[in-house]
């Protein structure tokens, strides 16, 4: 859950008074006290970004993923042009297992956000889970995830960690083992070969290990990923609203989608 909050001034000059309040009790994690200031706003004024955006927050940081997911797809109809709203909605559809939902959301995040930026800052992952499917699910996630991300992993379990990074290709990752202690050893690589220099040396799955993944320097546009957008939007919209949609979020031309999309449902009906 990205925890990074501002105001942006959607409400009356009372309501945005209020909502400061709540964030100062968020920033504190006095989570009750700003929910229930914010829970007050949103019996009187159900349409304010800020208000429905920082509770679906407050939500997902107090494990109520269903109630967060709701407050999060509020926010977006609110403002449908912010990307951290549909970041925040793809974390949470991810904690409740529906990973295609997820998945639109991250890639609806990341194609509002400029093709050319640099992105900054990084994200704690910390351990995944144990077990393969949910880890490959995980690492698939994360792979959406243009900024640089944070995994710790202990040595009974680097080589199936690193066997999951794997599908992430190129993509550099530093791994770095037994920081601070006598041999530490770091290293940088694409995530292909990870697994392939911890069986370098029988001593590089000993120790504690912590994994940098980098940011990505730009988003990919693929046709498949169109494919893909159009067909999920299809299942929920009517055609030429889900080209619609599907234009705003990608770029491309309407034209070309809807040609597209008359293919893709030719195609499912055969």
């Amino acid at each position: 859950m990205d925890k990074n909050l501002s105001i942006n001034n959607t409400g009356s000059s009372i309501e945005n008074k209020k909502i400061k309040e709540a964030l100062k009790f968020f920033e504190k994690k006095k989570y009750s006290e700003a929910k229930k200031i914010l829970t007050t706003l949103k019996l009187r004024e159900g349409n304010n970004f800020d208000v429905n955006y920082i509770l679906g927050v407050i939500e997902g940081i107090q494990g109520n993923s269903i109630l967060a997911c709701d407050l999060f797809n509020n926010a977006s109809k609110i403002r449908p042009n912010h990307a951290d709203t549909y970041y925040n909605l793809g974390l949470t559809y991810f904690k409740i297992e529906d990973y295609e939902k997820a998945e639109l959301n991250i890639k609806i995040a990341i194609n509002l956000k400029n093709e050319n930026i640099k992105y900054v800052g990084f994200i704690f992952v910390g351990f995944l889970s144990s077990k393969a499917t949910e880890r490959s699910h995980a690492v698939a996630f994360l792979s959406q995830e243009p900024r640089t991300q944070v995994l710790l992993e202990a040595p009974h379990r680097i080589e199936a960690l690193a066997a999951a990074l794997g599908v992430l290709g190129e993509r550099p990752v530093t791994v770095g083992r037994e920081l601070t202690k006598q041999f530490e050893e770091i290293a940088t690589l694409p995530a292909k070969d990870l697994s392939t220099w911890l069986s370098g040396n029988a001593q590089r799955t000993r120790g504690e290990f912590a994994l940098v993944v980098h940011a990505q320097t730009q988003v990919r546009a693929e046709g498949s990923d169109n494919d893909r957008l159009l067909k999920i939007l299809m299942q929920e919209l009517p055609l030429k609203t889900a080209v619609k949609v599907a234009a705003e979020i990608s770029g491309e031309a309407k034209n070309a989608l809807y040609d597209r999309a008359l293919e893709l449902k030719q195609a499912s009906a055969d």
